[in-house]
């Protein structure tokens, strides 16, 4: 239930690598020491390469950040679907999303990094809620199939945005305080927005 935008399906292999490459190392550099604070020159060459190779690929510093958040960044996003309850949905994003290894903190500390900057550029916030726009859409429309006509507590793409927000927020507390915001807490709190729908 969380998903990335694929990299544009013209590139040729070679190109395709380059990208990558530079993706890659862009992730790195930002996860150690945050996006304000990472040049194009530094990017580049940790991907071994040259600076040309990032304007080949992408138009400036922000079309690369863009390019991480939607290619390099697994989000937990409800996207409902039509072939499951909604409980058992939720269920398997609260498994996938709520790990608490060393790896899913960073994960979790580099999605704060790049939402803290969006928040500050708006020119990358707009692009990206291009993409959440999209996003809302299709978990509403697969909202609305799975449940009966007013059983909702709330219009479909009201419950798709208070569902991935109250997952967000849930996640941000669970990094700072594990031991109180578990498992059962985050898939309580979910199910209770699904509880009319299942139970009538």
């Amino acid at each position: 239930m969380s998903n990335r935008k694929r990299p544009p399906q013209t590139l040729s292999p070679k190109r395709a690598r380059t990208r990558a490459r530079l993706l890659d190392a862009a992730v790195e550099l930002f996860q150690r020491h945050g996006i304000a604070a990472v040049s194009l020159d530094e990017i580049a060459s940790h991907a071994g390469l040259t600076k040309g190779a990032i304007y080949g690929n992408f138009k400036n510093k922000e079309d690369l950040i863009v390019a991480v958040a939607l290619e390099r960044v697994v989000r937990p996003r409800p996207i409902f679907t039509v072939d499951a309850p909604l409980r058992d949905q939720l269920s398997t994003l609260v498994k996938q999303a709520a790990a608490t290894t060393p790896e899913a903190v960073k994960q979790m500390r580099f999605l704060i990094e790049l939402d803290r900057y969006a928040l500050m550029h708006e020119t990358v916030r707009t692009r990206l809620r291009v993409f959440a726009e999209e996003r809302y859409r299709k978990s509403a429309e697969n909202v609305e199939a799975v449940a009966k006509k007013g059983e909702l507590p709330l219009p479909p793409l009201q419950f798709a945005i208070a569902v991935h927000a109250l997952m967000n927020g849930l996640l941000y507390q669970r990094a700072f305080f594990p031991d109180l915001v578990t498992d059962e807490v985050i898939l309580t709190a979910l199910e209770a927005l699904v509880n009319r729908i299942e139970s009538a």
